[in-house]
Formats: C-alpha cells, sequence, structure tokens
C-alpha cells in the first residue's frame, strides 16, 4: 500500500541512519532521479539483493512525504509515485533500503514556466508541514515514537501504530525488536497504545515491542496472544495506567505511598481480556528513583502483584537495578503491580551474620518465610520437600504435570513443587516411587538438586573436572552420583565449604539453603 504522511511521521530520515555513499554497493542501487514536478509522475526504479525494501520520499526539512515497503522484483518493475500538485519546490530525498543496506539520492522540484518550459527557481519548503489535528508520530532508527496527544475527561491517552509504520520500522532497523515511545501527557492517568491485530496474529514468534510509555515499559513479545481467539480481531491494544489505591486498605494504601501502582490490561476491538499465560513471561520495568530510607538497602525493593481482593502476593523476580534507575519484574499475567519495600527481620539470626542479607532479602522477595512472625530458626534442617520447592521457587521453574510419587499427595503443599522437579529430571526420587519428602536433605542431595536445577535453565556448566574436589579434606566422602553437581557448584564459586571441608553428608541448615538460594538468585 502507497503511504502518503501529510505531517504526522516526522523525522523519518533517523528510520535509515547515517546514508553512506558505499551504501549502494551493499545491496541496494537506484537509478538516478534527478528532476520532478508539482503534480507530476515520479518513477522509482532500481536493483537489490534484498527480498523486501523501504522507499521514502523526505521533503526539504527532513520530514516524511511517502513510504512503502516494496519487493525485488517491483523496485526492478518500477513504483510510479504521483507528486502532490500543491508540492512546494525544493530538493527532495529518495531513500531506499532496510536495516545497514540503504542508499539515497538527491530530486529537484520546480514548476515549469508556460513559454519555454524551463524550470522556475526553486524556493525551500515550509519548516514544518501544515498543521493539523494529527499527533507527531515519528518512525526513527531502531522504532516509532508517538505523541500522546490530549488526554480525554477520564485522563485517557491513546496513540495508533498503522501497519506501514511497522513494517517501515521492522525492515529499517533490521531487528524483530522494536521500541514503541509514547510521550508524556499533562494530566494523563491512562496510556494505550492501539495496534493492528495483524501486528500480533502474523509475526515472528522472537518479535518483541518495547513500549515505553511514562508509567513504564512494557517488552510485548508479538506472540503473547497465543490461544486467543483473534479471527474477527480488528485491534489489540495495551493500556498501562495509573493504579488505584483509594480502595484498598489504608495500612496498605500508606505502604505504597510514592511508588508507582500500574494496571496492566490487553484489549482486542476495545474489550478488555484477562490475560494470562504460562507458557510467556512479560517484562516490565518501573522508573524509580529510592527514598533516603531504602538507599541503604536497595536489594529490599521489590514488586507486590495485589489482586482483586486487595491481597498481596509477592513477585519474587522483582529487583531494584541502580545502574537503570528501574524496578524491574517478569510477569504471566496482568493485573495490578506495584513497587515495595519490604524490609523483614528476625530476632534469632544472632550467630548466622553470614547469613543475614541473604535471608532478610529473599524474605523480602517471598521466596523465603519465617518459622513465626519475628524468627526463622536459621540452625533448624531443611526438609526435602522443602528444598525442593524453595528452589523452583526461587528459579521460577514450571512443567506440565507427570506421575506423581508414591508418598506426595495432591494436598500436599509441595505437591507442585516435586512434580515440577521430576518432570524436568531435576529429582529422580527414591526405589519404591518414593521421595521421603519429610526426610532433611543432606548437603550433597542440595547440592545436587542445585546442579541440576542450573544446569537445566543454563546458568551452570557442568564442565569442571572432579578431581578438583580433592582441595577438600573430605572429599572421598561424596557420592559417586552427586560428585559432578558437587564439582560444579564449587568450581562456579555457588559452594565454598567450611574449614577445607563439605561435609556431604551432615543435614542441610535453612541458613546454608537461604545463602544458596540467595546466590542463585542474583546469577544474571
Amino acid at each position: 500500500m502507497r503511504t502518503w504522511l501529510v505531517g504526522f511521521i516526522m523525522g523519518a530520515a533517523l528510520t535509515f541512519g547515517s546514508m553512506q555513499a558505499h551504501a549502494a554497493e551493499a545491496g541496494v542501487s537506484l537509478n538516478t532521479v534527478t528532476s520532478a514536478v508539482p503534480g507530476g509522475q515520479l518513477l522509482v526504479k532500481g536493483d537489490t539483493t534484498l527480498d523486501q525494501l523501504v522507499v521514502q520520499v523526505l521533503r526539504p526539512n527532513r520530514t516524511l512525504l511517502w513510504t512503502d515497503v516494496v519487493t525485488q522484483s517491483e523496485l526492478r518493475e518500477g513504483v510510479s509515485i504521483t507528486l502532490p500538485p500543491s508540492l512546494p519546490v525544493g530538493t527532495y530525498t529518495l531513500l531506499a533500503g532496510a536495516g545497514t543496506v540503504q542508499t539515497a539520492t538527491a530530486i529537484t522540484v520546480a514548476t515549469v514556466s508556460s513559454d519555454d518550459s524551463s524550470e522556475s527557481p526553486a524556493h525551500p519548503a515550509p519548516p514544518n508541514p501544515p498543521a493539523g489535528p494529527s499527533q507527531d508520530n515519528r518512525v526513527v532508527k531502531d522504532g516509532i515514537k508517538l505523541d500522546a496527544g490530549v488526554p480525554d475527561a477520564t485522563g485517557a491517552v491513546k496513540a495508533f501504530i498503522t501497519k506501514e509504520m511497522l513494517d517501515t520500522a521492522r525492515l529499517a532497523s533490521g531487528s524483530t525488536r522494536l521500541k514503541i515511545a509514547i510521550s508524556e501527557a499533562s494530566g494523563a492517568r491512562s496510556y494505550e497504545q492501539v495496534f493492528p491485530a495483524e501486528a500480533f496474529t502474523a509475526s515472528a514468534p522472537d518479535g518483541v515491542f518495547e513500549i515505553m510509555t511514562p508509567l513504564g515499559t512494557v517488552h510485548l513479545p508479538q506472540n503473547a496472544l497465543e490461544g486467543i481467539n483473534m479471527s474477527e480481531a480488528s485491534e489489540v491494544s495495551l493500556v498501562v495506567q495509573k493504579g488505584n489505591t483509594d480502595s484498598m486498605p489504608g495500612e496498605l494504601r500508606a505502604s505504597l505511598t510514592e511508588k508507582p501502582v500500574i494496571d496492566l490490561l490487553i484489549k482486542v476491538n476495545q474489550r478488555p481480556i484477562r490475560w494470562r499465560n504460562e507458557r510467556i513471561s512479560i517484562t516490565v520495568e518501573l522508573d524509580y528513583q529510592p527514598l533516603p530510607p531504602e538507599q541503604a538497602n536497595p536489594e529490599l525493593l521489590t514488586v507486590w502483584y495485589i489482586d482483586d481482593a486487595n491481597r498481596i502476593i509477592p513477585v519474587t523476580n522483582g529487583r531494584y537495578d541502580a545502574a537503570s534507575g528501574k524496578i524491574t519484574f517478569r510477569t504471566k499475567h496482568f493485573s495490578t503491580f506495584a513497587a515495595a519495600y519490604s524490609p523483614r527481620s528476625y530476632r534469632d539470626l544472632s550467630g548466622y551474620e553470614w547469613a543475614r542479607t541473604p535471608i532478610e532479602v529473599l524474605a523480602a522477595k517471598g521466596i523465603v518465610q519465617g518459622t513465626a512472625s519475628d524468627s526463622y530458626s536459621p540452625e533448624r534442617s531443611i526438609t526435602r520437600a522443602e528444598f525442593t520447592t524453595l528452589l523452583i521457587r526461587t528459579l521460577e521453574l514450571t512443567a506440565t504435570a507427570v506421575e506423581p510419587f508414591e508418598d506426595v499427595r495432591p494436598t500436599d503443599y509441595y505437591y507442585e513443587a516435586v512434580g515440577i522437579a521430576r518432570k524436568l529430571g531435576i529429582s529422580e526420587g527414591l526405589p519404591g516411587n518414593r521421595f521421603e519428602p519429610g526426610r532433611p536433605v543432606s548437603r550433597q542431595e542440595m547440592m545436587t538438586l542445585t546442579a541440576r536445577a542450573l544446569s537445566l535453565t543454563g546458568k551452570l556448566k557442568k564442565d569442571k573436572d572432579a578431581a578438583e574436589l580433592d582441595s577438600f579434606t573430605d572429599a572421598r566422602d561424596i557420592a559417586p552420583y552427586a560428585r559432578d553437581n558437587v564439582a560444579a557448584l564449587t568450581g562456579s564459586g555457588l559452594i565454598e565449604g567450611a574449614g577445607g571441608q563439605l561435609q556431604p553428608h551432615r543435614q542441610a541448615t535453612r541458613a546454608e539453603a537461604a545463602v544458596i538460594m540467595y546466590r542463585i538468585y542474583n546469577i544474571q
């Protein structure tokens, strides 16, 4: 589809970045076009090694006059453009290419005199195209910039993207990841980004829209709507809006003072849907400057999911990154989310200073829990069921159900976690199809389960020589099944031992389990 743009896709020269003279040799060439007249035909013809490419005509002030995505055969046959009769005279630019393969040529638009057909003096185009009601939307080098416009009476703004804009941005960037930035609108409480439905129904599986709004950034995969009937869909919207804390209980509302609270919503044909997909994680980023009391312990900053009953469910992967100044989390569903500062302290950690930070940070994230409101019981042994649940929760592992162990019942709190561990090959169980969930886990069992899980997620390579264990005086006590796993963990620094020993048969404690979970939680 040939697309005329009258003043609402601006600055498109940035789409192609810097036009280098040698670019034509890289795969795009244009037949020389030197002049044209208002109302006349402009024939764009050339050759390319690309299957598809973007062709654009820029005004003298570098705003976009015309754009289209054409095929290799169309370029070879020639693409005819009818110029507007009112087109100002001046020097225009013809661009063609995709990604880093691109070229440019100048076109002089001039009027023809009635008596001798000579060109009249060229006059520069106005500095900006005529103003109109359209939003100032721009295709730039790595994506699209959108003007939010003026909020409606409810504080909502909408920004629209066309298929042509998406096609232009994809080909120009040479990437399946597109950044879409929506400008800030004074008084806005809600930002809605509207896409053509085919952006999600005919997209690359690895494509991602990085939608940046003043309230937060959402990395929305283009396959996020898989499983949803889209046969009659014409448009899809992502809505990022300020969360309403007025209906929350006073204590919860007070804890969220000066914290970002957002609602995330998907609409199909303007009808809200409750998006949830256990196979897809969506990353969300919230700008945040820690308050003075939080600056000493920014690791305690996290994210809460607040359900319809105002219950708090910790988002275990929520964390603050000081380098970017953002709180980031991943979610498999859309709802209300809030940044939170959630310090936890336990009175029985004296003598366990080496484990205090891991315990308090993981408690703030909702990964570990105390044995009472003010007690953690760091010295207590941890059972096989408890440790497996902790491991699966920390790494956020999922799997379909499998045949359970004989001694694990569906009513047990650890039923799902143990089932996931079995399905993924993390835990093979014991003879007789047993798991022995209540038995304390040994240190070598703990290390074996951890190494298998990390190897599964690509966070640990089992390429360490088991001979490296010889530096520990009790290495010979490690069971054969555990040696490679223990070697991998010690070689990576996740396990250090104490006093030159690994104590493989000793029961692992809750403090030790928290320390190793804290270390794997922070593996990037």
